[in-house]
């Protein structure tokens, strides 16, 4: 869960497997963590340990809001290893786990001020971790219950329209719009941030024009080394018989 090459190749083995068979194989992990302790796990049971000791322990959290932006970024990056592993490989991510996820960091089941800590570091990792959730239960990877999906929606839609978090997911904003409709929630409005950026485009600029000034061409002065080398070489030819006749 801390890289993303396990889902994409170890994942993408079963992947394949499922596309050609329609089942997923069994996998399995060596767990070398501890020499004296080496065994060989299911998928999915060495996913289950790893989050539950680490990711949904409270010291690790911990730990991560100690490192400010850089912790909040590394969840973000556990949860896209997740998403990654539950498109691949289906069958190693659990619906509780999802669960899980949501509620030690959206719904702060620790009471760690998670929502204030991504807000004050990182607001944008936040929000992407429950775009990926919300993705989860738009595709059908987690029939999340109406209580947190209006939870996840409204805690999206809130960061988004105050920190001007945009997507280009367009299928995502969509079923966000018509949920949080349905949930009787404050709307997504349009990313301002998006709005500057193509007013920019369109602002007439003033001042000092920049133009490309033709450097000039070395080729001839190599040329004309050429030339003087050749030169000397043919007088030194040409003199070096008269000079020892001189002898």
């Amino acid at each position: 869960m801390t890289n993303d090459d396990p889902f994409q190749y170890f994942g993408g083995i079963g992947l394949a497997v499922r596309h050609l068979d329609g089942n997923t194989p069994e996998m399995y992990v060596s767990n070398l963590r501890r020499k004296d302790n080496v065994k060989a796990q299911t998928l999915s049971e060495f996913v289950n340990a790893e989050m539950r000791s680490r990711y949904f322990h409270p010291r690790w959290i911990k730990a991560m809001q100690e490192s400010g932006y850089a912790g909040a970024t590394a969840i973000f990056d556990r949860m896209n290893n997740m998403w990654g592993w539950e498109v691949m490989t289906p069958e190693a991510i659990r619906d509780d786990q999802w669960q899980a996820f949501f509620e030690v960091y959206v719904d702060d089941k620790y009471e760690m001020q998670m929502r204030e800590f991504f807000e004050q570091h990182n607001p944008e990792a936040l929000a992407q971790i429950i775009e990926r959730m919300v993705e989860a239960v738009r595709k059908g990877y987690w029939p999340a219950d109406a209580q947190t999906l209006k939870k996840m929606l409204e805690t999206y839609t809130d960061i988004a329209n105050q920190h001007d978090v945009v997507t280009d997911n367009e299928k995502f904003t969509e079923f966000v719009k018509n949920q949080a409709a349905g949930f009787g929630l404050a709307p997504l409005l349009p990313g301002s941030t998006q709005a500057s950026v193509n007013a920019a485009g369109q602002q007439q600029v003033s001042g000092q024009k920049l133009a490309q000034v033709e450097q000039k061409s070395k080729d001839s002065e190599h040329d004309y080394t050429l030339w003087y080398i050749l030169f000397a070489i043919f007088t030194l030819g040409a003199a070096s018989p008269l000079l020892s006749k001189k002898r």
